[in-house]
């Protein structure tokens, strides 16, 4: 007997914020009722590059609970991740090779076994945008005034004198 499967080693990922690359947004079809599954190539840190996590959206499960925080999680992943408005219908393309900022949270299921989920995720390119619109009004930032403990930040004079006059408009 021949199987065509290759045995890998399960990583155990450790509470903690990745950074990730979405690989993979596939709908599954299984006897335990379909789900979307979200594969994230994790980026950094480092002793975890190159590894795949794995998240599961079970919008359709037996247990309405489960399947309204799946239903609830993935509208969120949809229109956060995806940029999607209400009613739209999501597609790979959507999604695929975004950087991302995810959350892992481990809890313990009643079945004794270790859970891995994601708790958390936003755009990493939103959050360095963020920080560099940040960075640059601190480094554009007018000169300040101090007047006992207030800063009062004081206007740059502004040249009247055109920005090139050689230009023929």
């Amino acid at each position: 007997m021949s199987f065509n499967f290759t045995v890998q080693n399960v990583i155990d990922f450790p509470d903690g914020e990745y950074t990730a690359q979405i690989n993979n947004v596939s709908s599954v079809d299984s006897e335990y009722g379909n789900y979307f599954q979200v594969d994230f190539n994790i980026l950094h840190p480092n002793e975890f590059q190159g590894s795949v996590f794995k998240q599961n959206y079970k919008i359709e499960h037996q247990n309405q609970t489960t399947r309204n925080i799946a239903i609830k999680s993935f509208s969120n992943f949809c229109m956060e991740i995806g940029g999607l408005k209400i009613g739209e219908e999501p597609k790979e393309l959507d999604f695929l090779l975004k950087v991302v900022k995810i959350l892992i949270k481990n809890n313990i299921g009643k079945d004794g076994r270790n859970y891995a989920n994601v708790v958390r995720i936003e755009l990493a390119e939103k959050i360095l945008v963020e920080a560099t619109q940040l960075d640059t009004i601190s480094q554009n930032s007018p000169t300040t005034v101090q007047y006992g403990g207030i800063s009062i930040p004081q206007e740059q004079p502004v040249s009247n004198q055109p920005l090139n006059d050689e230009v023929p408009f």
